[in-house]
C-alpha cells in the first residue's frame, strides 16, 4: 500500500467514526458537559507531511469552528509497495491503528482541555 492509499484509508475510518453515514455532521456528547459536532474530516495535502483536519463545533458556542489537526501517517511509518511496519503485519493493519490513534488523541484533546474562548465566527480556531 502506497502513502496515498494508506492516507485515504485513515480518512474514510475516520470519516466513518466521525460523520453521519452521508457525510452529514454529527453530533457527540462526552462524559461530563461538552457536546459537539463534527462537521467535516479532510486531508490536507498542502504541505509535504499531510496532515489529517477535523472541523468541530462546540454546541454550546456553534458560532465558533474550531480545529484539530494530526500527522496523516504515523511518525516513522514506512509507506511503500514493499514496506511494512515492524510492529503490524500488513500496512492495513497499519492504517487501522493510526485511525485508532487520531480518533483517541482527538477524544483527548477535545475532552481533557477546556476549548478556547475567544474565536471569530469566520475563522477556524485551532486546537
Amino acid at each position: 500500500m502506497r502513502r496515498a492509499e494508506y492516507e485515504q484509508r485513515v480518512l474514510q475510518e475516520l470519516r466513518r467514526i466521525l460523520l453521519g453515514p452521508g457525510g452529514e455532521p454529527k453530533r457527540f456528547k462526552d462524559r461530563g458537559y461538552r457536546k459537539i459536532q463534527v462537521e467535516d474530516v479532510r486531508l490536507d495535502e498542502s504541505k509535504p507531511e499531510h496532515e489529517l483536519i477535523i472541523l468541530f463545533r462546540d454546541l454550546t458556542r456553534p458560532e465558533c469552528l474550531f480545529g484539530f489537526n494530526m500527522e496523516a501517517v504515523e511518525r516513522g511509518q514506512l509507506i511503500g509497495p514493499d514496506d511494512a511496519h515492524t510492529f503490524y503485519t500488513t500496512l492495513e493493519d497499519a492504517a487501522q491503528g493510526w485511525t485508532i490513534v487520531v480518533w483517541a488523541n482527538f477524544q483527548e484533546r477535545i475532552i481533557g482541555e477546556p476549548l478556547p474562548t475567544d474565536c471569530l465566527p469566520d475563522e477556524t480556531t485551532w486546537v
